[in-house]
Order: structure tokens, then C-alpha cells, then sequence
């Protein structure tokens, strides 16, 4: 199974947040997401988990980030 890496993203604003599953290591997770992103926007690891369904449904292949909807729910760590 991929491991799949929860992160959090915020506009310059700092108005919502993006929840991206990203399938690299945690480390690298937060830079992946940033070349997704606008410049100004900041990433953090989030504090939640997708259950082996979750990554399953995502069907991320390594290297792999995308946004996901409000419609999944993470589990907390």
C-alpha cells in the first residue's frame, strides 16, 4: 500500500484550508503540495489520517498530490 500524507494549506489570506493526500514521504509532503500551489500559500502536515480505505479510494500513485473534498472525512492521529 502507498503512504499517503495529510496536508493542510492556506491562501495568503488565511481565509479556509485545503486538505491534500499526498504519496510521498512525510518529509517531502509539504513541498510537494507548495509547487501545487500559488505562491503566498503555506502547508503544514495536518494532524488527521485516512484509514487504509481512504488511500485505497484515492488511488494515488507515488509522487502522487491531490486535493481532496470535504466529502472524505480524516481520521485524527
Amino acid at each position: 500500500m502507498t503512504t499517503v500524507t495529510l496536508v493542510a494549506a492556506k491562501p495568503p489570506d488565511g481565509i479556509g484550508t485545503q486538505l491534500w493526500a499526498v504519496a510521498v514521504p512525510a518529509e517531502q509532503a509539504v513541498d510537494t503540495v507548495l509547487k501545487s500551489l500559488p505562491r503566498g500559500w503555506s502547508a503544514e502536515v495536518a494532524d488527521h489520517q485516512l484509514d487504509a480505505g481512504q488511500i485505497t479510494t484515492l488511488g494515488l500513485e507515488p509522487g502522487q498530490a491531490v486535493e481532496f473534498s470535504s466529502g472524505m472525512k480524516a481520521g485524527r492521529k
